[in-house]
This record gives C-alpha cells, sequence and structure tokens, in this order.
C-alpha cells in the first residue's frame, strides 16, 4: 500500500441501517478520495479463519473537498458524521483507535479548526502556515450534559459545598525533611528501617538536597529498598562502569567520523541549541558552563544508549534538572562539588544523573508523552480524567463546559511536560517523587489534572471567556500561580475519596 493511502475497518450508516466494509483513503494529485468497499457474506460461514471478502467496486465514493465539516455524534463517541451542502458520511468505527487514525491522515491533508459553536464539530479548511491542525486525540472532547438537559450555572459556593473534601487556600507550609532526619529513616547497614512507610513518607516533602539524590537513586530503582548502603555502593559502581563504555562511543569519535556521520552532527548542533536556549536553568550554578557540559554529556549518552525511545528532542532539558540539581552544587576542573561540600568526579555524578533520569524516563513512558503524535498517552489521560469529571465531579465539567472549555488541550504542553512549563526544578523534583510514592503512577498524574482545575476553578468562575481562544489564553496567565503545595494535598484527598485501597 503506498504511503499516501490509508485503510479502516468501519460501518457506514444510511438510513439507520449499517453496514460493514473498509473505508480506503487514497491521496492523488492534491485531491483525498475516500472509497467505501462493503464486506461480502462469506460462503463457508463454518471456517472461522477464512479471510474477509470485499467487493471490487466500491459503493460509495467522496473527495474530502466534498464536505465542509466533520461532526462527532453526541450519544456515540465512534460516530463521525462528514458533512457538506449536497452529502453527508456517516461513519461507525470499531474503536477509539480507529478514529485516531482517520484524524491522524485526515490531518496530514488538511487543517481542522474547532468550533466554538459546538465543541463536537471540526471545521475542515485548507492546509496552510497561518492554521494549525489539530493532534490526533483532539477527538477526545470532554463527555457532554446531553443536549436535553438544561444548564446550571455553577458558583464557587455550589462546588465548595459539593466537594468539602477539597481546599481553596492552604496554611500549612511545605513538610521539609533534613539531612539528619532523612538518614535517621536507615539502620546501621544503610537498610531502610521496617514501619518506616517508604516510599509514602516522601510525599509532598522538601529532602534537603544533599540527600535528594540518594533518594533518587532508591525511589526509583525499586529493588533498592531492601539493599543496605554497601549493595547500593555496588550498584553505583557497575552503573558507572556502564556509563563510561557508552559514552566513549562518542567520545572517542574521530575527525573522518564526525564529517561523515551527518546524524551525530545534527544531533549534537539541537542539543547545543536546546542547551542554549535554556540557559536561564543553569543560572543557579557559578561556573554554568561546566553545569551545561555535564547535561550535555548526560543526554548525549543517554541518545547513544536508546536512540528509540530516548533520542534528544525539544523539551527535554527541563526534565532532567530535577535530577541534576541534587547531585550537583557546582562543578568546575572536572569535579563535582555536591550539597554536602564534597568532591566527586564528574563523571561519577554524570552516572548518578544518567541512570536516574534515564529510569525514570523510561519507565514513566515519557517519550509517549513527548513526542504525542506517534503514540496518543496523553488521548489516553485525558480521557480518564473526563470520564472521573463526569463520574464523580459534574459541577466542575459543567464550569469547564460553561467556560468554552469544550477539551482538555489546553493542558496539552503542560501535560506533555510533567508540567516543568510551570514548576521551578526543586518544585518538579517534590511533584515527581510524591507521584512515584504511587504504585499506579499514571493514575495519581490523572487526579492531580483534576485537583489542578479544582484549584483553579474559583478564577474560573469569575471569568467569562468570549470563546476557547479566550480561555486558554487566560488560563496559562492563571498557571504561573499555581500551589504545589495545595495540589498534592488536593491531589491526596482525591485519591483518598477515588482509590481508598491504594492510600
Amino acid at each position: 500500500m503506498n504511503s499516501q493511502d490509508a485503510n479502516i475497518n468501519l460501518c457506514i450508516i444510511k438510513n439507520d441501517e449499517s453496514k460493514k466494509g473498509v473505508l480506503k483513503m487514497q491521496h492523488n494529485n492534491g485531491n483525498v478520495s475516500l472509497s467505501f468497499f462493503k464486506e461480502l457474506e462469506s460462503d463457508n460461514k463454518g471456517n472461522t479463519r477464512q479471510q474477509k471478502r470485499f467487493s471490487q467496486i466500491p459503493d460509495h465514493v467522496h473527495q474530502l473537498s466534498d464536505f465542509t465539516k466533520i461532526e462527532m455524534d453526541q450519544d456515540d463517541q465512534l460516530i463521525l458524521i462528514l458533512s457538506g451542502s449536497r452529502c453527508q458520511f456517516k461513519l461507525l468505527f470499531d474503536k477509539q483507535a480507529g478514529i485516531s487514525n482517520f484524524f491522524d491522515y485526515i490531518c496530514q491533508k488538511v487543517c481542522l479548526k474547532h468550533s466554538d459553536c459546538n465543541p463536537r464539530v471540526f471545521l475542515i479548511e485548507s492546509l496552510d502556515s497561518s492554521t494549525t491542525s489539530i493532534a490526533p486525540f483532539m477527538a477526545t472532547v470532554l463527555p457532554g450534559r446531553g443536549s436535553k438537559v438544561t444548564p446550571n450555572r455553577i458558583s464557587l459556593a455550589k462546588i465548595k459545598e459539593s466537594y468539602p473534601m477539597v481546599n481553596f487556600t492552604i496554611d500549612n507550609d511545605v513538610k521539609k525533611m533534613t539531612a539528619e532526619q532523612y538518614r535517621e529513616l536507615f539502620d546501621a547497614d544503610g537498610k531502610i528501617k521496617e514501619g518506616v512507610g517508604f516510599p509514602s513518607v516522601f510525599y509532598n516533602v522538601d529532602v534537603d538536597p544533599s540527600v535528594a539524590g540518594d533518594l533518587w537513586k532508591i525511589i526509583i530503582n525499586k529493588d533498592s529498598e531492601k539493599k543496605n548502603s554497601q549493595e547500593r555502593a555496588e550498584d553505583d559502581k557497575k552503573n558507572l562502569e556502564i556509563y563510561s563504555k557508552i559514552k566513549r562511543q562518542w567520545l572517542l569519535t574521530s575527525r573522518k567520523q564526525w564529517d561523515n556521520h551527518t546524524d551525530l552532527r545534527s544531533l549534537v548542533d539541537a542539543l547545543e541549541k536546546g542547551i542554549k536556549a535554556q540557559v536561564d536553568l543553569f543560572k543557579g550554578y557559578e561556573h554554568v558552563k561546566e553545569a551545561q557540559t555535564i547535561a550535555f554529556n548526560v543526554l548525549l549518552t543517554i541518545s547513544y544508549y536508546n536512540r528509540d525511545h530516548a533520542l534528544y528532542c525539544d523539551g527535554l532539558i527541563p526534565f532532567l534538572m530535577p535530577f541534576l540539581e541534587p547531585f550537583v552544587k557546582d562543578a568546575h576542573d572536572n569535579v563535582v562539588v555536591t550539597h554536602d561540600g564534597k568532591e566527586v568526579p564528574v563523571e561519577e555524578a554524570e552516572s548518578n544523573i544518567f541512570w536516574c533520569f534515564f529510569k525514570f524516563y523510561d519507565n514513566n513512558k515519557l517519550y509517549d508523552l513527548i513526542k504525542p503524535s506517534k503514540t496518543p498517552t496523553i488521548k489516553t489521560i485525558f480521557t480518564n480524567v473526563g470520564n472521573l469529571l463526569f463520574d464523580n465531579y459534574n459541577p466542575l465539567l459543567e464550569l469547564l463546559i460553561q467556560k468554552h472549555a469544550f477539551s482538555l488541550d489546553f493542558l496539552r504542553d503542560d501535560c506533555n511536560a510533567m508540567f516543568s512549563t510551570c514548576l521551578n526544578p526543586c518544585e518538579l523534583r517534590r511533584f515527581w517523587m510524591s507521584l512515584l510514592t504511587y504504585p499506579a503512577p499514571f493514575k495519581f498524574y490523572e487526579v492531580f489534572i483534576i485537583s489542578l482545575l479544582f484549584s483553579l476553578s474559583p478564577s474560573f468562575v469569575e471569568m467569562n471567556p468570549l470563546n476557547s481562544e479566550e480561555f486558554v489564553h487566560r488560563f496559562h496567565d492563571l498557571k504561573k500561580s499555581l500551589n504545589l503545595n495545595m495540589l498534592l494535598d488536593n491531589s491526596f484527598r482525591l485519591m483518598n475519596q477515588l482509590y481508598p485501597q491504594q492510600q
């Protein structure tokens, strides 16, 4: 099949009757044709392994240019209706993945503009630089109230009355843990004491930077919880040997290899530009260039270690900072100064950062979030959040819809970056460590999003946006004042309500 073609098994609906078949989408000379071939009945119905047969002549043929809009059915999320001035094409998909594939293909050919008049309608426009196509997960619209239900105006008093467990202000300071308090959690051999409540004891706790690196190594590597300090030190030594071998792959590149290796040159160029663009993240270091060099070495080595999933891409540097900061207070003359005043070889610090960052990155499938056009993880998250709002927090859902937030797309950039867009490295470390205290991090992540919506609901009630674009603009201003302490406090309360067995 040509790369410009795509086939999707589905049904078409006409006169309230559905017909199974395959939709073939073909791109030829600037035109996109949509051809439906019906499925033929099997001659031998008892043979379950018989391959499906389709008619050779299409029952329906349309050009994409025949249609001006795509509408999502109010009652069935698997139905799309393509409409134009002279025709209508009603498609029933087998599953959500089919809709995602359909949108993914269509958005390569045209732009879909979200309609503020109807949240389930997308207008079809020509593809040019002045408009932006929607992402595939935009097929996930927040669950509606139904066309026959009269909307109720949502007030802050109603939200507070409906959800008394949610705090909208918080007076408590962030709990801090000193290096001495941290060490008291371990016995003489360096094992975590029984009854400590690891790892939940670190939820929403600001751990002293001098021991935060050590905590990263334990909380990310679950098998380290039962090891003593000597065993963990042996693991660090082995990890350093492996890191050094990986790093040498690019460090020993000859001039001739460099000249012939265009991919390496492009990778290095992108990485150098990315670090230069994020220079503000390194201003806390006395020797900025040395700290930037450590970040460069770690990210380039990770790119060599796992090209499929961890190859450097724009936006990755803020993810690295919560791991670099606890291991490096400053760096100079090929040594790293730690937060407890010690000096260690720079490669030892790089190895610790490398393994903590990579395992966090890999265990939580961050590559799915950073590159959502290829893998719709964010769509799954938004779908689950929408369902949680519909089933448990309907007034909050109603408030969003009234303010023209018909989908959670306004959270896309922040969720893809795991909120590195609005939290500083220290806050981000506390948030991510809190996330890892739960056995199902993505469930917590979904609840954290709901906590964020609750925290901003007082401002949502007061605003009167005219359309979705104005709502998004106001949201990006509001998120600058987020209180992580309150977000995590409410996330804990909501998790306790929704999933009490995981508390």
